[in-house]
């Protein structure tokens, strides 16, 4: 796999640009994409942030998200709970929950977090999100080399 502009892809989460997103999109292998949806992801959830805090607020991304129609019909919404427990670092939390799914509910909670929070709160994360898609995609490539 050759060397990835993980900052590109990361900017276009943080914050969150459907367009620029869309774009990128087309010429990124799904594995990238993974990567960087679930660092994005996790640098905000494990920010010092009081945007998913409390568990009203964790209760309103999960519904915003399970109901966006990004999904077919509704996700439910014990995914995005266990996706951000996922994030805070529980390794059980989602298993059950289908890939796609998954990279789905982290693009989909950038998009409604980044509708609550302003531009400057959200690009604090970038170098965070970048180094944490960078270590996915390194223990990614470890273990495909295993199998390999």
């Amino acid at each position: 796999m050759a060397e990835v502009d993980l900052r590109r892809y990361v900017e276009t989460l943080l914050p969150f640009d459907d367009d620029l997103f869309k774009s990128v999109l087309r010429d990124a292998d799904e594995i990238v994409i993974a990567a960087v949806a679930g660092g994005s992801f996790t640098a905000v959830v494990r920010s010092p942030l009081a945007i998913l805090e409390s568990q009203a607020d964790r209760l309103a991304l999960s519904l915003a998200v399970s109901q966006s129609g990004y999904f077919e019909g509704n996700l439910p919404v014990w995914m995005v709970e266990a996706a951000i427990q996922g994030a805070l670092g529980s390794p059980t939390a989602i298993e059950g929950i289908p890939p796609e799914s998954l990279v789905g509910i982290y693009v989909m909670s950038l998009k409604e977090i980044s509708g609550r929070l302003g531009d400057e709160d959200l690009s604090r994360f970038v170098d965070s999100a970048i180094d944490l898609a960078s270590e996915a995609l390194r223990a990614y490539r470890q273990a495909n080399e295993a199998t390999d």
